[in-house]
């Protein structure tokens, strides 16, 4: 027997638990026999707007169930990202990424396209005599200059999809 979509409902119609269920017909509550011995039921579910969408650029918000008496209806809704959404989203990537890579390639990149970031970069490393992971020490705890940071930061952020 396949398994299929269902959600396990009360008396009340609310749904308590749903998933991919093996449902063999006449082993399991219906809403008749429920009513008679007070236990949950199965209905089987249909989803609608559940579509395949572009997380990059779209959220889909939901499930809004419609408990009827034969099935749940669960309809999503797709929605374009708003461009404060889109540049929240990169801002939290470029500050995550620049956490994480600060001495790897990806700063490397972004460090080469400003002479004068690269020249205070270098004489902060030379003055210190700092290592890889001391520059990484740097620059999480905001040692490193926040002009610098963000300067960092929104060149990065230029570079992203």
């Amino acid at each position: 027997m396949a398994k299929i979509l269902a959600a396990k409902v009360d008396l009340s119609d609310v749904i308590i638990e749903r998933g991919l269920f093996d449902l063999i017909p006449g082993e399991f509550n219906t809403r008749e026999t429920a009513a008679i011995n007070g236990k949950r039921f199965f209905l089987p579910i249909e989803r609608i707007g559940f579509e395949p969408f572009d997380p990059l650029l779209q959220k889909r918000t939901g499930p809004v169930d419609d408990v009827q008496p034969t099935k749940v209806v669960e309809t999503y809704t797709v929605v374009n990202k708003t461009a404060q959404e889109l540049d929240d989203e990169k801002t939290a990537k470029a500050d995550q990424d620049l956490n994480i890579t600060a001495s790897k390639a990806v700063a490397a990149e972004v460090w080469i396209r400003d002479e004068e970031l690269v020249d205070a970069i270098n004489a902060i490393i030379i003055q210190a005599g700092l290592s890889v992971p001391q520059i990484q020490k740097l620059t999480a705890t905001g040692e490193l200059t926040n002009d610098f940071r963000t300067r960092i930061k929104d060149r990065y952020k230029s570079l992203l999809p």
